[in-house]
């Protein structure tokens, strides 16, 4: 575990070119139905969109914690999260919240 616990996973995601498997044969909707399914096209929109930086809630507040006024602590790790943004980023157009994780713009 401790050389595995450092390390960061990469994953290689195999995509089904048609339902029956056969060779030389393309379904372009199977395809994308795979691709939709895994979360990788919304991986491509937010990418291109100049959000290059994802974080998990936790991750983003166990790094940041320390940006935040002590008088304006929260129970709840994404109100952390929204607060750590919020007062550090000014520019809301900046990062975007989601359910799980916040994605920050690459900085120019």
């Amino acid at each position: 575990m401790g050389l595995l616990h450092p390390s960061f996973a990469h994953y290689i995601c195999c995509m089904k070119p048609n339902e029956a498997k056969r060779a030389w044969e393309f379904d372009p909707l199977v395809v994308l139905g795979q691709l939709r399914a895994c979360g990788l096209l919304m991986s491509i929109k937010i990418s291109a969109a100049g959000y290059c930086t994802r974080w998990t809630f936790e991750d983003l507040a166990e790094r940041y914690y320390m940006l935040m006024n002590l008088k304006s602590w929260k129970n709840e790790v994404e109100a952390i999260c929204l607060s750590i943004l919020s007062n550090t980023i000014k520019e809301e157009n900046k990062y975007q919240v989601a359910l799980t994780r916040s994605s920050l713009e690459r900085q120019s």
